[in-house]
């Protein structure tokens, strides 16, 4: 049974001594902590890939301390910076790999199937349109521009159980609830 080094109040603690102590903290302590540390409440702790840390034993080296209101966001670290995240409603990982810091890109190997796109096109066909653009001013207005030559539509999650499908995985990717 290991016990903590006592506090020397004149001396910078060791390392080992400070490591020692954290596994000594419950997560629920440690959230109070930081909420300490930052001078705001922090709800919970998400790792490098988003997931949420749900105890001690899985904290990693790095997390990210989220407040009410808070969102995950999804690192950029560097152009081509990969990592894999678990999608939870499709019960399978995906790799995502940065292509740009700013505007963040990224491009996700294999996040619909062949057959989801083809049945996309499908639930397009026949709805689509001319894209507009947004103009700026005192009034935000539709507009056509010649140089945007895009066609678009809108497919709702109602319309087919796929598109629900897809906005849920989507979600679980960027960690953001649907709803918002």
């Amino acid at each position: 049974k290991m016990t903590p080094p006592p506090a020397d109040p004149d001396k910078e603690p060791e390392p080992a001594a400070v490591l020692h102590k954290v596994a000594f903290l419950k997560l629920r302590d440690l959230v109070g902590l930081a909420s300490e540390e930052l001078s705001r409440p922090v709800r919970e702790f998400v790792a490098h890939d988003g997931a949420l840390v749900a105890s001690m034993e899985e904290l990693p080296e790095r997390v990210y301390a989220l407040e009410d209101g808070q969102f995950y966001v999804l690192s950029t670290e560097r152009i081509g910076y990969e990592r894999s995240v678990y999608l939870p409603s499709a019960q399978r990982e995906v790799m995502v790999k940065t292509l740009s810091v700013r505007p963040r890109v990224f491009r996700v190997a294999e996040f619909l199937s062949k057959e989801e796109c083809r049945r996309i096109v499908e639930l397009s066909e026949g709805k689509m349109a001319r894209s507009t653009i947004a103009e700026k001013g005192n009034e935000a207005k539709n507009g056509f521009d010649s140089a945007r030559t895009s066609s678009t539509t809108w497919l709702n999650q109602q319309a087919d159980p796929l598109i629900a499908t897809i906005r849920q995985r989507v979600s679980d990717l960027v960690k953001v609830p649907m709803h918002l």
